[in-house]
């Protein structure tokens, strides 16, 4: 009943309001080892500040190699601010500054900038700002990584592997109000750490080799995620949220599903009527997050939608991990 529903939810959710996003440095020129400070304001199409933001931000050498990422929201205002500092063995020459401002309801905006990095100490001061309209615009802006953990296994951004991590993000899921309440919810946790776990997988090729094996489930079930996307796209927000369950709860199986069965076996609960009921409460909990999405998705409320797609993710994942146990009891009876 609740995927019927959301196959007959009006297009209310459609997003309509546009964003625009500018972006400044302190500077247009830099030394090795300085500070690159950036801020920036997110704001619709009727020139109000857009609290709540997510601001995607990317900084790319002169090889058009990774240098900074981070992930901010703005404040009541609109405005947003990061910095960063340059290593002390710059590369001198042209730096790219892509930004991309998100948020539920509102369509997408991108903007990029350049500053530069001499060999030498000379810098000037002068402000360099630039004003984006709405994402429809044309721009040549590429998108932020899908992972940057992928892109330190697989050694660049362009392989297939990592580009089709990307665009499953930018073409199917941000472009629903369900996925992006929970890239931006995702985002902020990812971030929070992939930055570091990147630099130490870039640097040592034995590391990268076992990450990139351990991704290959991954990237697989996220191309089967992509075909259920596809197959039920008539609808994007049902099409989201049936593509998020599959992947939930086949990473589960795949990731914690060997753990659980390990565990299960020596514990001897997975035939228990105490396991039965975990499973049981398990689906309960998918199902509230779901009728909590629909009303959020009905109502507009971006709180209630970030926690119910991060539920419903949760619960999918933790419902696969307890599957494969659930399974060998009953194919060992």
């Amino acid at each position: 009943m609740i995927l019927a529903f959301l196959i007959l939810v009006p297009p209310v959710i459609s997003q309509t309001t546009t964003l625009m996003v500018t972006v400044s440095t302190n500077k247009t020129q830099y030394s090795p080892a300085e500070t690159v400070s950036i801020v920036g304001l997110v704001r619709d199409n009727q020139n109000n500040a857009v609290f709540g933001a997510g601001v995607s931000i990317q900084v790319n050498g002169p090889g058009n190699n990774l240098i900074h990422v981070q992930l901010v929201y703005t404040d009541q205002s609109g405005a947003y601010s990061d910095s960063f500092i340059l290593a002390s063995n710059s590369v001198a020459g042209q730096y790219t500054l892509y930004v991309s401002a998100s948020k539920s309801g509102y369509t997408n905006a991108q903007i990029q900038t350049q500053f530069s990095v001499a060999a030498t100490s000379t810098t000037t001061s002068t402000s360099h700002t630039t004003t984006s309209s709405s994402s429809s615009s044309t721009t040549t802006a590429p998108k932020l990584p899908m992972c940057l953990i992928a892109t330190a296994a697989y050694g660049s951004e362009l392989t297939p592997e990592v580009t089709l991590l990307r665009n499953f993000r930018d073409r199917d899921v941000l472009r629903t109000s369900a996925g992006t309440s929970f890239m931006q919810a995702f985002n902020a946790f990812y971030y929070s750490f992939s930055p570091q776990a990147a630099s130490s997988i870039s640097s040592n090729n034995n590391l990268r080799t076992v990450v990139k094996a351990i991704l290959y489930p991954l990237v697989g079930i996220l191309y089967l995620s992509n075909t259920v996307f596809t197959a039920t796209s008539f609808n994007g927000e049902l099409s989201v949220t049936l593509a998020g369950m599959f992947a939930s709860i086949s990473l589960g199986v795949i990731y914690l599903g060997p753990i659980a069965l390990v565990l299960s076996r020596f514990f001897k609960f997975n035939r228990s009527s105490r396991y039965i009921r975990i499973i049981q409460v398990t689906c309960v909990m998918i199902v509230f997050s779901l009728l909590g999405l629909f009303l959020a998705e009905i109502a507009q409320l971006t709180a209630l939608m970030t926690t119910t797609t991060v539920g419903t993710v949760l619960s999918c994942f933790a419902l696969g991990s307890l599957l494969l146990p659930w399974l060998s009891a009953r194919i060992g009876k």
